[in-house]
């Protein structure tokens, strides 16, 4: 197998870290075929000998880095799709139609019907955040109820009072 052939394998099997193994064996193999150590100082010799495992150990180093990190799970995404329901009544227990209900700094609108029910998802960032709700109607106060959406989908019943 030619040269060029051991490092395409040595690459494909051990990735990074097999290929500065590989360079290291190529140029120890040129080295001593070459008798390049006899030429040069002792001195020298070591500083040659310190390059080469700092060069090899540092490559190895980042390919196990890389494997690491390309061998890790992808992160799940933390936020969550809920439906948020319930019913809109007025002080007497009666249903509202047609109240507005809103949460704050959510993209989250529903209107009730004709029994008060109303029912929408929600998309939220992680469980267990606190959520405010505001329902609004003509006629009747504002009312605001804060809810933490801890179970797959809560159930809110809103009161409205009316306006004085």
């Amino acid at each position: 197998m030619s040269d060029v052939g051991v490092i395409k394998t040595f690459a494909q099997v051990a990735g990074l870290g097999g290929l500065a193994l590989v360079l290291v064996l190529f140029v120890f193999r040129d080295v001593i075929r070459k008798d390049i150590f006899a030429r040069l100082t002792k001195r020298q010799s070591y500083q040659l000998f310190r390059l080469i495992i700092i060069v090899t150990s540092l490559l190895s180093v980042t390919g196990m880095g890389a494997w690491v990190y390309v061998s890790q799970d992808p992160p799940k995404p933390t936020s969550s799709r809920v439906v948020i329901s319930g019913s809109v009544s007025g002080p007497n227990g009666e249903p509202l139609r047609g109240v507005i209900i809103t949460a704050d700094h959510y993209p989250f609108r529903a209107v009730s019907n004709t029994d008060g029910s109303f029912a929408e998802s929600l998309l939220l960032p992680q469980r267990n955040e606190p959520v405010t709700l505001r329902a609004y109607h003509e006629g009747y106060l504002t009312s605001e109820t804060s809810i933490t959406v801890a179970q797959e989908n809560p159930q809110v019943d809103i009161v409205m009072k009316e306006r004085p």
